[in-house]
């Protein structure tokens, strides 16, 4: 079973694309076809004393849920095989591909080379430029209509419009964790974020 390891210490726990004009002329970068996920990388928000990432080759867009205590730490995971497949990645392995014609705001989203599984993306509105280097970031929404969730990213992508894109980054909503320490109670231990990357030829 897969699973995803944070780390913390209980010492302290007791203690796009260019902008011209206005927004109607803003079409979303290219992203039709196959992307491949190559790395990812989590942003801690907030946590409850000292905080380890163990990273390896496997990352879900999901809380930390399980928990142990090691060595007078807790060490909390994620369980890949209980997320959703819109919401679990493994480097070099994980695919999706955005089916439809180049600057579509939607499309029906393959994943491992499984089409048609009920999950679609969409792009609602372009976000505010960023004045260093012109890019729109732009919001895409992955919904699953197997569970009925769907995930918010703000993503960017390394050419404007319908420039031929290699590089897609996806940042994923806050995921905040509780834990039980030992005595039963409850705490919130950890809010991060995840970063994703994909690439493609």
């Amino acid at each position: 079973m897969r699973k995803i390891s944070l780390f913390i210490s209980l010492i302290l726990l007791f203690g796009c694309e260019k902008y011209v004009g206005n927004e109607t002329s803003i079409t979303p970068p290219s992203v039709a076809g196959k992307w491949y996920f190559s790395n990812y990388y989590v942003t801690r928000v907030q946590s409850l004393g000292r905080l380890e990432i163990i990273e390896n080759d496997t990352i879900c867009i999901n809380n930390f849920g399980a928990q142990s205590f090691v060595s007078g730490n807790v060490l909390m995971k994620q369980n890949y095989q209980q997320t959703s497949i819109d919401r679990r990645f493994i480097k070099n392995v994980t695919t999706w591909d955005f089916n439809g014609p180049t600057g579509a705001f939607y499309f029906p989203l393959g994943i491992d080379d499984i089409n048609d599984i009920g999950v679609d993306a969409r792009f609602p509105k372009p976000y505010l430029p960023n004045i260093n280097y012109n890019n729109i970031y732009t919001s895409m929404e992955i919904s699953n209509g197997n569970n009925g969730v769907t995930t918010n990213y703000t993503f960017i992508t390394d050419k404007f419009g319908a420039g031929y894109s290699r590089i897609m980054e996806l940042t994923g909503p806050n995921i905040s964790s509780d834990i039980y320490l030992k005595n039963g109670v409850r705490e919130k231990a950890v809010t991060v974020f995840v970063t994703l990357i994909f690439k493609r030829n």
